[in-house]
């Protein structure tokens, strides 16, 4: 992963999760996945947010797009998990993938035993968002990884 990736320069700009980006979101859930999910509400239908790698959270760090990428996965989030028929998983969190850069093909294309602790994890019920503590979850991973320490 360190071979192909090239640390951005730091930003001093902040991109602003506004009106427009929440209507955006909104749109494109309720019309692809959620429309669907009230369709059919005799499937459950089952979504997962990928563990990218440490140096994909640098580069959201260095280039200030962490909050703004934070606050509207965090927005889209709760909309899907307002659909009873909607499971979500998170993976952000598990630093033992996203700091293991062996992990990684790119900074977020992971390799297949990775795939296997997802489905795994899965199967299980673990890392599934829910309604009443996604917020905090991504309050956490925000602060996780603004505050870690990206030495190379």
């Amino acid at each position: 992963v360190l071979n192909g990736y090239s640390r951005p320069e730091i930003q001093d700009y902040e991109l602003v999760f506004d009106e427009e980006a929440q209507t955006a979101i909104r749109r494109n859930l309720e019309q692809n996945v959620i429309e669907l999910a009230k369709k059919h509400p005799e499937v459950s239908f089952c979504y997962y947010i990928p563990p990218y790698s440490y140096c994909y959270w640098d580069g959201m760090v260095r280039t200030s797009q962490l909050d703004y990428s934070m606050d509207a996965i965090s927005y889209a989030s709760g909309l899907l998990l307002t659909q009873e028929n909607i499971e979500l998983y998170c993976f952000y969190d598990r630093t033992d993938i996203t700091t293991e850069l062996e992990n990684y093909t790119d900074t977020i294309h992971y390799v297949g035993s990775v795939c296997d602790t997802i489905t795994e994890s899965i199967f299980e019920k673990r890392q599934q968002l829910q309604k009443d503590t996604y917020q905090s979850y991504f309050d956490t991973v925000k602060r996780l990884y603004k505050e870690m320490d990206y030495d190379f």
